[in-house]
């Protein structure tokens, strides 16, 4: 059988490719494949990488070749495996499968042809117990009765969003279909953030690229209809609100993520003045600046690490002579970014949000 597989490590997010047989494996890290070999061998599951890779990646230049890395090969219990999600897209092709494991690890598969139906069957077979879940989105919704555990508040708004984007087909296995989150909190220039007050929120009625100004909504409509008379296929936005860029550009003081920006720009970092190094200055970028429409990722309401250079990665000197390091949080935040995450979770769980968030739900789902 041919697929991709895709896990997570403790060491961040790694995946890869299978064939022929249980047979050939093609592994990517780092955002490229690496060849292998996937068995079932006595009630386990074994990922062999081979030595010479003869996976198709896309290019990578002669400058960040150095941070590609072999993967370790793996395996796992066949009773270990709790559930199976089948259905999930890659490269546009509903053809992987998503399994899940006991011990919280994640691997994404991905099939050519049928492969995958006869795969999933044996897995089946060596272990009934494990969950099967496949079908329409919709359908999964009804049945883990998601919405209805939202709306009596026996899940959390965070809990919520997670498993919509879990439903989705998102996974963190794959930063080009990575949880998308909305902007919650709309004011970083404050000394004590108001959560009582509806200024201090964003419109969640609205895209992000329609919040701002009023001019900024009237640019977006006018190149829409521009566009439209001059025959060309119109749209709003120049690029999407969530993508591998856009992870990448958040998660940067955390690996993998840290070395897969050096890679997805060819070697270096971005020019610093480019990185994220403001919570401020880029909640300024999606009000302002009609190019730039992205939303966030979960680790803005749980992991205050994504915004402390533990590593002490040298990202670059911005133009005004200033490095990059730690990222610079609002002032009611007090240069903690416990604190700043423990609000922004505060914000996204508020009765303001909650009595609004299936408005945003509606526009991203």
């Amino acid at each position: 059988f041919f697929f991709f597989f895709f896990f997570q490590a403790e060491d961040g997010i790694r995946d890869a490719q299978e064939s022929r047989g249980l047979g050939d494996v093609y592994k990517r890290q780092y955002m490229n494949c690496w060849s292998g070999r996937m068995r079932l061998v006595e009630g386990s599951v074994e990922l062999s990488i081979d030595a010479t890779n003869e996976a198709f990646n896309q290019h990578v230049s002669a400058a960040a070749q150095k941070y590609l890395m072999r993967p370790n090969s793996t395996s796992w219990g066949i009773k270990q495996m709790k559930a199976i999600v089948y259905g999930r897209r890659f490269r546009m092709q509903r053809s992987a499968m998503e399994i899940q494991l006991r011990d919280n690890r994640t691997f994404l598969v991905n099939f050519s042809h049928d492969d995958g139906r006869e795969v999933l069957a044996r897995f089946r077979r060596a272990n009934p117990a494990v969950v099967i879940e496949k079908g329409p989105p919709g359908r999964q919704l009804t049945r883990m009765r998601s919405t209805d555990r939202w709306k009596s508040r026996s899940a959390s708004n965070f809990d919520y969003l997670m498993e919509l984007n879990y439903i989705a087909g998102r996974s963190t296995q794959d930063i080009t279909q990575y949880p998308v989150f909305p902007w919650i909190v709309a004011d970083y220039t404050s000394e004590e953030l108001d959560l009582q007050s509806e200024e201090s929120f964003r419109d969640l009625s609205k895209p992000i690229g329609l919040c701002g100004s009023a001019s900024r909504a009237e640019e977006v409509a006018g190149r829409y209809y521009d566009m439209e008379e001059m025959g060309d296929v119109p749209f709003h936005y120049f690029t999407h609100y969530s993508s591998a860029a856009v992870v990448l550009y958040y998660l940067l003081r955390l690996e993998p993520y840290t070395t897969m920006q050096i890679l997805f720009q060819g070697g270096k970092f971005d020019h610093a003045d480019r990185l994220f190094h403001s919570i401020a200055a880029t909640w300024r970028g999606v009000t302002k600046n009609i190019q730039d429409v992205k939303e966030l990722v979960p680790e803005f309401y749980y992991l205050p690490e994504a915004f402390m250079n533990h590593n002490m990665v040298s990202f670059g000197t911005k133009q005004d002579g200033s490095n990059i390091a730690h990222l610079s949080l609002p002032p009611w935040a007090k240069d903690c970014p416990f604190a700043f995450v423990y609000k922004m979770r505060e914000a996204l769980e508020s009765e303001i949000v909650s009595a609004k968030l299936h408005n945003w739900i509606d526009l991203v789902f």
